[in-house]
């Protein structure tokens, strides 16, 4: 299903993926992710997981699990960094996923930054989470941020700047509270669903 969906989206998004796919740095494969990295040699500096949900009828749940996320760390070089969607995080749901995950992947990471981003299509804030296997590099400020954003494209960029950076990270109550008050550990025997 992955390889039919990309090449949909190739013919009719062009615009959406931007010519990613066709990137010469990019390599893209459609096969289970556990396994992959399971089996894989390789190293990475990054690791992007932007996954479908966790649902309890669904295939990916398991990506989301204490056993997945130490399988995908076993693969970082020193210094390296994983990036997981979370789920919902609003006030009503951001327990079903967002705080197990974040508090899962604090048992792993040297450091862990949640965060939040507005997707219009999911009507909702979206969480996201980002492991750090060391120490985390230095909170920039807004300058800083605009200032390696223009060192590394050649215009500004449509949603993320300096500002925008200080924002996804500055997090309401109701989500520091939740995070902190979150006691459980995803495993394989117990995933979260999302609901």
């Amino acid at each position: 299903l992955d390889s039919k969906v990309v090449e949909m989206c190739r013919q009719y998004l062009p615009s959406h993926s931007n010519g990613a796919f066709d990137d010469p740095r990019a390599e893209v494969l459609h096969q289970d992710a556990r396994q992959y990295l399971t089996l894989t040699q390789e190293s990475y500096d990054v690791i992007i997981l932007d996954l479908v949900d966790p649902l309890e009828e669904g295939t990916a749940y398991t990506l989301y699990t204490r056993e997945f996320y130490e399988i995908a760390r076993s693969t970082l070089r020193p210094g390296g960094i994983l990036v997981t969607q979370s789920g919902p995080a609003s006030l009503l749901n951001h327990t079903e996923c967002f705080t197990p995950i974040v508090h899962t992947l604090s048992e792993i990471f040297s450091r862990v930054r949640p965060y939040t981003i507005y997707v219009p299509s999911f009507v909702s804030p979206w969480a996201f989470t980002i492991a750090f296997t060391e120490s985390e590099p230095r909170n920039y400020n807004p300058e800083e941020v605009d200032s390696l954003i223009l060192q590394r494209f050649s215009t500004s960029l449509r949603f993320y700047d300096g500002i925008t950076h200080r924002h996804m990270f500055a997090l309401p109550t109701y989500l520091r509270e939740g995070i902190a008050l979150e006691e459980r550990i995803v495993t394989d025997e117990n995933p979260v669903f999302m609901i």
